[in-house]
């Protein structure tokens, strides 16, 4: 075996073979391609023969030449094929060699480069990894130029993934010669600049395929342009060898020596060399189109704004920082459109051969062994739509499934199941309806409608603790396990006649059919009959089991029940159902042991003082005025129920109330459930009795009065007495014939008004009324000496405050308005310093009242408006100011300077005089007076006129009431016309 340097004719040679010369030798070497080289050596017979049959690719191939300045590398690589030829029995070997590029050229692999940060630099070493001595130097791009984009190897070698990866930035790549190993250079190397070319022979030629291939490419980019004299190559000859990719003086220009051919023959060496431009390198970028319509699979490591980051399976690692994000499509017509969770298996589709392109586009099911454990995948006609989390969707020919974990919607044929451990909430923003479906009228009825709307058989609601029905917080129905609360302004119970068998529930429809059927004797015999023989001893409580069983178990025991009972007479069994509560009643009222009775008289205490804080809670919301009271009410309510709940001792109602007798004195009201029939048995004929006697009572007073007249003489005082008591007995009587009349129809709740008055304030007029007949016996000595002691305090007080003020004339000219307002009709305007008109008072009032609406009209609610809406009039100027209470409490921001001493500098004994504010100087007449003084500074306060009112609740219509004006006002609006306050 050879191992030793073949000395040839100017160059040696380096192989494992013996052999006996050179013939011929060729060398090729270019951009783009792995190196080759072609030799034929002469052999023996036997040395072409070992070489034949032990030759490989691993086998080494040197050639070099030497001379004055060093080495020249001219191939480096391992043997590709060898070709045994035989002339006149000489033998020669005819040998192939190849680059040792062409290691990475030899396997196809695939992988993803999904982090578009990762650099040039990192792909390509990447790529020669594994192999010996492997290496790629990067000499197209800066160090950190990073690829910026997702980058998919797919079924590609090395090789080829490298020249395409070099397209991409338009350059080529070049295998290294110097080295027996895979050494790659990714771009056009600098080896040397300066040199000369010494050709004694030269080709010019021009490459318009290149040319016009390339100017298609960079249409639209200035920058990649590309012109005619750039595609300009020489091919020339020498004597002097030049290396691939140096950089070389020809015809006054730089060229780029692209590829070479080394020959030698017959003792004669001959280089032949292609120069081209540098910029003629330029290369299109290349596409995958193997990867064209492929679809990959992946699993999903992350998802976030409908996209995913996917770990392809031809990845045996993933890069999690720098994963590549693809948009994600549903499959179909995107009915059902979700992003797959984490972990789920997806395939990533490439529509064509640019990577970036990429979508995911739907969830793969898995391998066959998950399809086999989910039975529900078995079934071709089943959809299915699971989502790790235990969320499934499934589409059926039994019916459609959502569930998540323990909430579950199920439809199958005509029914719908909706089941929730915890709450079920429907919202909706108009209408809520529960109706049946529309049936279709009889053929041939054309004056008929097509369909008509049915109601539901049954609604039904059933619930542990409590079922609330509530509009807003003014209406509502509450049923709990304990009690049944209904809240409205007016609660009407319409009387229908219907048969008395409709007026049960279920259990005591079924308790009167099975005593009907156990007293048959038809009956009794027939289930004897079909039980037993007639040898048989049977007792009549064997067989009437039987009978209830039976009745028990039959799916239409209602139905059979009504139309058995229905043929019956009422009376009697209405006599028979009366009966059976009393028999109840008497079989309740056992003896109970002295443990039990303290258990039951502790229970009751607890329940009687949880029933009393739930209805003292109950009365604060219902008396609540404001927002806040009403919430901070409820809140309160709302715990004291829960409470009651969590006691567990309203489960049964019913329980030990036959034996409250022993332990109290006094008697707490039960709440009581009564069917239709005894609703009207208990209630309404329960009340008949009463109103016929107050109507009895009534007519008897009103005889009596008149009777009396006589008596009167000529005192205008008793005959208007006289007169009173016969309008409100006349009313006491319209009113108890009207609930006469109410509960003739089964109104048993109804409260008739006469003038917007029901039988409560009739009440509390006719006390009104009999304390004023008291009140003559008053006399009027004694009145009119409280009178004048009341008006001296008045006088006394206003006249200090004006002392102390300095109101020299206030003390004497307020009492002399007193005493002249004392002495004034009923009716007549109230007299002002200003002296104002009738007409300019009546126009302020209206004004006033018309804003305060207009303010309740735009939705302010009560807190917002306040109590108060005061008004301004300026006869001046004929203007008007409204304003009304600072919600803060808080003074005007730019006061006139006439109010700014008086509400900073008010006494402290003013101040302290009144606390029902939330600050001095923020009522509604102190902000409407500074308005009419800011807007005329000038203005003298006798030609203001001042008014303010209270504005009611917000349901109700604004009118006149005047509002008097807080002694902190009444301070700082001193000398005004406040035309309320008198």
């Amino acid at each position: 075996m050879g191992g030793d340097w073949y000395q040839g004719d100017g160059f040696q040679l380096l192989w494992p073979y013996d052999h006996q010369g050179i013939q011929r030798l060729k060398i090729v070497h270019q951009f783009n391609d792995h190196a080759r080289c072609h030799f034929t050596v002469r052999m023996t017979e036997e040395q072409a023969h070992a070489c034949l049959f032990q030759g490989s690719l691993q086998d080494a191939i040197l050639i070099q030449k030497l001379n004055e300045a060093g080495k020249e590398y001219w191939f480096a690589g391992g043997i590709y094929q060898l070709e045994m030829v035989v002339e006149d029995g000489i033998y020669f070997v005819v040998v192939e060699g190849i680059s040792r590029s062409y290691e990475l050229d030899i396997h196809p692999e695939s992988r993803s480069f999904q982090n578009k940060g990762a650099t040039y630099t990192h792909v390509i070493k990447q790529l020669v990894q594994g192999h010996p001595k492997g290496d790629a130097q990067n000499e197209a791009t800066e160090p950190g130029a990073t690829i910026g984009e997702l980058i998919v190897q797919y079924q590609e070698t090395n090789w080829q993934f490298m020249k395409r990866l070099a397209s991409r930035v338009g350059t080529v790549i070049l295998p290294d010669l110097v080295m027996d190993a895979p050494r790659i250079y990714f771009g056009v190397p600098d080896f040397s600049w300066g040199k000369d070319m010494k050709a004694y022979s030269y080709t010019m030629m021009q490459d318009m395929g290149s040319y016009l291939s390339y100017l298609a490419q960079a249409a639209g980019n200035e920058s990649l342009r590309l012109l005619e004299a750039d595609c300009i190559q020489y091919q020339v000859k020498s004597k002097y060898y030049y290396q691939v990719g140096e950089n070389v003086g020809f015809k006054r220009q730089i060229w780029v020596i692209y590829g070479s051919m080394i020959t030698y023959d017959q003792g004669s060496i001959q280089y032949e060399y292609v120069l081209v431009q540098r910029k003629a390198i330029r290369r299109k970028s290349k596409v995958n189109q193997a990867i064209q319509g492929e679809a990959l699979e992946g699993k999903v490591v992350s998802r976030a704004n409908n996209m995913v980051k996917v770990h392809l399976d031809i990845d045996e690692q993933h890069d999690k920082a720098g994963s590549w994000w693809f948009p994600y499509s549903a499959e179909g017509n995107n009915i059902f459109h979700s992003l797959p969770d984490e972990g789920a298996k997806v395939k990533v589709y490439f529509p064509s051969g640019i990577e970036k392109q990429a979508i995911a586009v739907n969830s793969a099911r898995g391998s066959s062994e998950e399809m086999v454990s989910r039975t529900v995948f078995q079934k071709p006609t089943t959809k299915v739509f699971h989502i790790p989390g235990n969320t499934k969707m499934e589409l059926g020919e039994d019916g459609v499934l959502f569930k998540k974990d323990t909430v579950k919607i199920n439809l199958e044929g005509g029914n719908i199941q909706v089941e929730a451990n915890e709450d079920l909430l429907v919202t909706v923003g108009n209408e809520l309806k529960l109706i049946s479906q529309k049936e279709e009228s009889e053929e041939g009825d054309s004056n008929k409608s097509k369909s008509s709307a049915m109601l539901p058989r049954s609604i039904k609601f059933t619930a542990k603790n409590m079922i609330a029905m509530q509009i807003l917080m003014d209406q509502y129905i509450l049923i709990t396990n304990s009690f049944v609360s209904i809240r409205s302004k007016k609660i009407d119970f319409n009387k229908v006649d219907i048969p008395f068998v409709d007026m049960l529930t279920e259990d005591e429809l079924k308790e009167l059919y099975l005593d009907e059927l156990k007293n048959d004797k038809d009956m009794l015999l027939r289930i004897y009959n079909e039980n037993w023989s007639e040898s048989d001893t049977v007792s009549a409580k064997e067989i009437q089991a039987v009978i209830k069983a039976k009745a028990y178990e039959d799916p239409n025991a209602i139905q059979n029940a009504k139309a058995w009972l229905g043929k019956k007479d009422q009376n009697e069994l209405q006599a028979k159902y009366l009966s059976r509560g009393k028999q109840d009643s008497e079989a309740k009222s056992e003896e109970k042991s002295e443990e039990e009775l303290t258990i039951i008289k502790n229970n009751y205490v607890t329940r009687y003082n949880q029933t009393n804080k739930l209805m003292s809670a109950s009365y604060h919301v219902q008396k609540a005025e404001t927002d806040e009271e009403r919430t901070e009410a409820y809140n309160q309510y709302t715990q004291v129920f829960e409470e009651m709940q969590k006691s567990g001792l309203f489960a049964n109602d019913a329980e030990g109330k036959g034996e409250l007798s022993k332990y109290f004195s006094k008697n707490v009201p039960e709440m009581l459930y009564y069917s239709r029939f005894n609703f009207e048995r208990i209630v309404i004929s329960g009340q008949y009795g009463s109103v016929l006697m107050g109507v009895f009572f009534v007519a008897t007073g009103i005889i009596a009065i008149v009777a009396s007249a006589p008596s009167a003489g000529n005192s205008v005082l008793l005959w208007s007495l006289m007169v009173g008591d016969v309008v409100w007995s006349a009313g006491q009587m319209y009113v108890s014939l009207e609930k006469l009349d109410d509960l003739g129809k089964g109104y048993a709740n109804t409260e008739p008004e006469i003038f917007g008055l029901n039988q409560s304030d009739l009440d509390n007029l006719g006390l009104l009324l009999t304390a004023v007949n008291l009140s003559i016996l008053a006399k009027h000595g004694v009145t009119k000496t409280l009178d004048a002691a009341t008006d001296a305090n008045r006088i006394k007080l206003l006249d200090d405050i004006a002392k102390r003020e300095g109101w020299d004339n206030l003390g004497k000219n307020f009492a002399e308005n007193l005493k002249r307002l004392g002495n004034r009709g009923v009716g007549e305007p109230p007299l002002t310093n200003g002296n104002f008109t009738p007409e300019e008072i009546i126009n302020l009032k209206n004004h006033v009242i018309e804003e305060a609406q207009m303010l309740k009209d735009v939705g302010l609610t009560n807190t917002q408006l306040g109590p108060a809406v005061a008004g301004v009039y300026d006869r001046t100027t004929g203007r008007y100011f409204t304003a009304i209470n600072d919600l803060d409490g808080d003074i005007p921001k730019e006061l006139h300077p006439l109010l700014e001493p008086r509400i900073k500098n008010m006494p402290k004994e003013v101040h302290d005089s009144y606390e029902r504010t939330r600050g001095a100087g923020s009522h509604a007449e102190v902000y409407a007076v500074n308005k009419a003084l800011l807007a005329n500074p000038d203005v003298d306060i006798n030609d203001l006129l001042v008014y303010v009112i209270k504005p009611g609740g917000k349901t109700k219509p604004v009118t006149d009431i005047p509002f008097h004006t807080c002694p902190h006002c009444n301070y700082i609006l001193s000398g005004f016309n406040v035309l309320s306050d008198f």
